[in-house]
């Protein structure tokens, strides 16, 4: 029995083993049960051994459960740390209790470092203090909030995170936790500002631009006309915003007008052209 334990054990098999035998010893099934072994029974209780079977049964059930739980728990450990944005849990009083690599590299801290302090102590920056306590008092109240959200690192620099924080209910209705994903969009922010001043820019050269600038659909409709055009054409903007930019072409041109304009939108190359404009008055 002994050696069948050894086998086992060395194969890493979970099969239980109930050893029945006529005679046993203290110490031997002190050794069996520490090898393994699901139970020692005598011959003479033979009648314990089918209560014994399904209780070894039922044990290696409980086993196979337990294992399958453990590496379901592990796989989600896995995922959460493998996942690029910051993952943070806190219990319902705002406590740390889980804080992934993500967040590591985004706020600077190590786990080991924030686990068990407020997170109202860790991430907002100064300036956002009051509006995080409104939103743990909504995350309390078991809502969700998503937004943008002014935080601070480790080394006390400030930037903006979004974040998608969500309050973990139990079927009692009882707030067990609060889990909060939060990803640094400093850069997207310094690109729309960078789009925001390069597009003000652009609007004020052609705003003074001295020469007339119009902007077409496909159809030849103006989306667009700078200002020069009441100095050149005598119209205002608002006069021609909606209308065929032909109008104001000679009709002797309006052929060959089209036909530049309809070849640089099928081949996306700029085109120039020479042609006369209708002035308001007429000439």
């Amino acid at each position: 029995g002994l050696r069948a334990l050894e086998i086992l054990k060395e194969q890493s098999l979970d099969i239980p083993l109930i050893i029945v035998t006529g005679t046993v010893g203290e110490e031997s099934a002190v050794a069996a049960m520490k090898l393994g072994a699901a139970d020692y029974l005598l011959k003479d209780r033979i009648a314990r051994l089918a209560p014994a079977v399904v209780h070894a049964l039922d044990q290696k059930q409980m086993r196979k459960t337990l294992l399958e739980r453990e590496a379901h728990l592990k796989f989600q450990a896995r995922l959460l740390e493998s996942i690029g944005e910051s993952v943070i849990a806190t219990d319902e009083s705002g406590k740390i209790t889980y804080w992934n690599q993500g967040a590591e590299k985004t706020y600077g801290w190590k786990s080991d470092e924030v686990l068990g302090q407020s997170i109202l102590d860790v991430t907002p920056s100064e300036q956002s203090k009051e509006r995080a306590q409104e939103i743990m008092t909504l995350l309390r109240n078991g809502q969700s909030w998503t937004g943008e959200f002014s935080v601070r690192h480790r080394d006390g620099h400030q930037f903006h995170a979004e974040v998608t924080d969500t309050s973990i209910v139990g079927e009692d209705g009882k707030l067990l936790a609060i889990i909060g994903i939060s990803s640094d969009i400093t850069e997207r922010i310094e690109a729309k500002q960078e789009l925001i001043r390069r597009e003000e820019k652009f609007a004020a050269l052609i705003e003074n631009a001295s020469d007339l600038i119009t902007v077409v659909d496909a159809m030849g409709i103006i989306d667009f006309i700078s200002p020069s055009v009441e100095r050149i054409l005598a119209y205002s903007p608002a006069q021609l915003i909606g209308t065929s930019a032909f109008d104001l072409v000679h009709p002797e041109d309006v052929p060959g007008v089209a036909e530049r304009i309809a070849r640089a939108i099928q081949s996306d190359i700029p085109v120039t052209a020479e042609f006369r404009f209708r002035h308001r008055a007429g000439t």
